[in-house]
């Protein structure tokens, strides 16, 4: 099993805030990782899940929707997902 670890100020903040289909979306997302792993957002079409270049590189985004997108790094390759980011596509 995953653990997930949210950025308090940056993505705990922002997904208490946004919509309520944006927070269904993210709860989903969530599930799918601490389950199976990363491997199983990047199964998902919809996640459009790749990693990220420049300053974010070592990153990786999926999509919530055209706005959202959760940004996050995986730590020691089992353990656990940092989600660093959650807002619009503008990194």
């Amino acid at each position: 099993m995953w653990v997930i670890k949210e950025h308090k100020t940056k993505a705990k903040k922002v997904i208490d805030k946004a919509p309520k289909q944006i927070q269904s979306k993210y709860t989903f997302w969530k599930q799918l990782i601490q389950n199976d792993g990363p491997k199983a957002v990047r199964a998902v079409p919809g996640f459009n899940d790749h990693g990220l270049k420049g300053e974010w590189k070592g990153y990786r985004s999926s999509s919530l929707n055209d706005l959202y997108r959760v940004i996050y790094s995986i730590e020691r390759q089992e353990v656990t997902v940092y989600v660093e980011k959650i807002g619009p596509h503008n990194y």
